[in-house]
């Protein structure tokens, strides 16, 4: 089952419900078991990042390849709402090349991790056609990323996506992160 979120907002633990209905502490472990997995089975991807979102509390996650001499990126996996079809469609076909994401991740050193309200400035953020034309309308209002891989100009990135609901990252949280960016970058 989905997980749940702990009672204080403060606390962003993963929890799980078993099967007499307690929630139990999802451990580092879990989710780095999951990461490990996809290594040898694609579909485990998915499980990694809906772990990772839901340790998060955001609705979405993926992987994204970019190509800074394009530049454009696409997307390797997606979960939660960037993965619906038509969103993924859409980002694919029309809003890879114009995403501030990528380009702001990809300029981080290799393992590091930022969030997009801290790389993009305010400014940027309400002129920009990506956030209000489709990443805003979808529910989506901020990225938790990080840079795994730099080669060449071509990059691999991780992005975790909050909805509006849900309060923006915490230097915590990119610090939270930051502990499984070893786990991925190659």
């Amino acid at each position: 089952q989905k997980g749940r979120s702990g009672a204080s907002l403060q606390v962003y633990s993963v929890h799980r419900e078993s099967r007499r209905g307690l929630t139990m502490r999802m451990s580092d472990d879990e989710i780095l078991a999951a990461l490990y997995d996809s290594v040898v089975e694609n579909r485990r991807i998915e499980d990694a990042l809906n772990l990772l979102a839901e340790r998060f509390h955001c609705p979405s996650a993926g992987l994204i390849s970019f190509d800074a001499t394009i530049p454009q990126a696409d997307s390797m996996a997606a979960i939660g709402v960037m993965g619906a079809a038509e969103n993924l469609g859409s980002y694919r076909n029309t809003f890879s090349t114009i995403d501030p994401a990528p380009k702001a991740f990809s300029a981080l050193r290799q393992g590091d991790v930022s969030a997009t309200n801290i790389l993009i400035s305010p400014a940027q953020r309400r002129r920009c056609i990506f956030l209000n034309e489709f990443y805003r309308p979808i529910g989506l209002e901020e990225c938790l990323g990080g840079n795994l891989s730099a080669r060449n100009g071509h990059f691999a990135l991780i992005g975790i996506h909050r909805g509006k609901d849900r309060r923006p990252f915490r230097s915590a949280e990119i610090e939270d992160l930051k502990r499984f960016t070893p786990h991925l970058v190659s």
